[in-house]
């Protein structure tokens, strides 16, 4: 059997920038990623980071997520890259902190998984 690591990371999606606007639907990657890899003898762990603390508990119930992240944004990324780097650092820093989860896990676990997808909560993954 594969083991394949799920690392989502970032806010959950909305219309607008910055989290505003309407919220995409978090649900139907969740159900894709099922669709798509469940039915294939695979094993999938998920990690998450996220800025998106309201959602918190929707996306523990929804993906049972073996490690996670739940925070507030880091606003001294402004002040230390500048407001016109701000979302590249956020971007960066919430992609590392669900890859170092995904590797903790394996260094605890004496294991390497098959393989790695790393998304954002609002991307589909379609055959």
């Amino acid at each position: 059997m594969k083991k394949i690591a799920l690392c989502l990371y970032g806010l959950v999606g909305h219309e607008g920038k910055l989290g505003r606007g309407k919220v995409i639907d978090y649900k139907l990657p969740f159900k894709l990623y099922n669709l798509q890899l469940k039915n294939h003898n695979v094993q999938i762990d998920v990690f998450m980071h996220s800025w998106s603390i309201e959602y918190k508990l929707d996306l523990i119930n929804l993906y049972n997520p073996v490690d996670y992240i739940f925070q507030k944004p880091i606003k001294n990324f402004e002040n230390i890259y500048g407001l016109n780097n701000f979302n590249a650092a956020s971007h960066l820093y919430t992609k590392k902190k669900s890859i170092i989860l995904k590797s903790n896990y394996e260094k605890k676990n004496n294991f390497t998984y098959d393989w790695v997808f790393l998304s954002r909560f609002d991307v589909c993954l379609y055959k």
